[in-house]
């Protein structure tokens, strides 16, 4: 059976434009750190970037996804465990945007 419940979690770690951790309210008061990746968008590299150029690009996006979610409390929607450990997830800021669409409508994402 699919879990269908939407949690809130405090982002503690952007990792880059499309990766970070948060710290999930499991409720009952427990509470669980986890790392999640933005289902929906790809940003560009910066740990192994294929040009300076990409580089570049992703320091951005990773600048703009902290400033949009780093300490602050978001809504999360997981699906899945992908790659490196990271749960695919739709996250959503407390006022109900997206943050995949913002980070689109932003030119940081493909």
């Amino acid at each position: 059976m699919r879990d269908n419940y939407i949690r809130q979690a405090m982002v503690t770690r952007v990792l880059d434009g499309d990766t970070f951790e948060a710290e999930v309210n499991l409720g009952f008061t427990a509470m669980v750190r986890v790392r999640f990746r933005i289902r929906g968008v790809n940003t560009p590299e910066t740990f192994r970037p294929s040009s300076p150029e990409e580089r570049e690009r992703g320091l951005l996006a990773t600048a703009f996804t902290q400033n949009l979610i780093l300490g602050k409390t978001v809504a999360i929607q997981s699906y899945k465990m992908g790659a490196y450990a990271r749960w695919e997830a739709d996250i959503f800021l407390m006022e109900g945007q997206s943050v995949a669409e913002l980070l689109k409508n932003a030119g940081h994402s493909k």
